[in-house]
């Protein structure tokens, strides 16, 4: 509660790994970490989850995931803003691949930006659920300002009562809010 994580560098979770387990931050600033691989602030691989709660995660650069990265595992922001994180390839704010869950609840994810696709959030054979939150703002320099949904069955749902998702403002060169593509079989 009330933790403050800043200026880390690594090749996979500038400021925070979670290789196992499901920790829970609350309150949290997740503020300047890089990373050379993924996720600039936290990775999450395969078999762990993270829950963040009431935090504000900005700031953060990486190739991939310029704020949070998840493979095969699970991602909770819940009252959360991510902002202005970059990424060079995809998911400026969080990119997610293998069978990954990234749940979004009153949450913004605002002002990120990657240099291919998904300013947002990239889903790469990946899902999203989603109640009350915003993804606005985000940029791309190719595709999917937004969200880019890749590879095999990327979802996107609404959960409960109010399952809004505002896209609002996003761009990319050539395609505008959310990129899909169905993967080769």
């Amino acid at each position: 509660i009330g933790i403050s994580m800043t200026a880390g560098r690594a090749a996979t979770g500038g400021l925070l790994l979670v290789q196992s387990g499901a920790p829970t931050l609350r309150q949290c600033w997740l503020t300047g970490g890089q990373a050379t691989d993924n996720g600039g602030a936290a990775a999450i691989e395969p078999g762990a989850s993270l829950l963040l709660e009431s935090c504000r995660v900005w700031s953060n650069a990486a190739m991939r995931g310029g704020a949070l990265s998840a493979r095969g595992a699970a991602v909770n922001l819940t009252s959360c803003v991510v902002e202005s994180n970059s990424a060079v390839q995809a998911g400026g704010a969080v990119h997610a691949e293998l069978g990954s869950l990234v749940t979004l609840i009153g949450a913004t994810v605002w002002n990120n930006s990657a240099g291919v696709e998904a300013g947002g959030v990239a889903l790469d054979s990946s899902r999203l659920a989603h109640s009350q939150s915003r993804l606005e703002a985000n940029t791309a320099g190719l595709r999917g300002g937004g969200m880019a949904l890749t590879g095999d069955g990327p979802s996107v749902t609404g959960i409960g009562w109010g399952d809004e998702l505002a896209l609002l403002w996003n761009t990319a060169n050539n395609s505008v809010g959310i990129h899909s593509v169905a993967a080769q079989g």
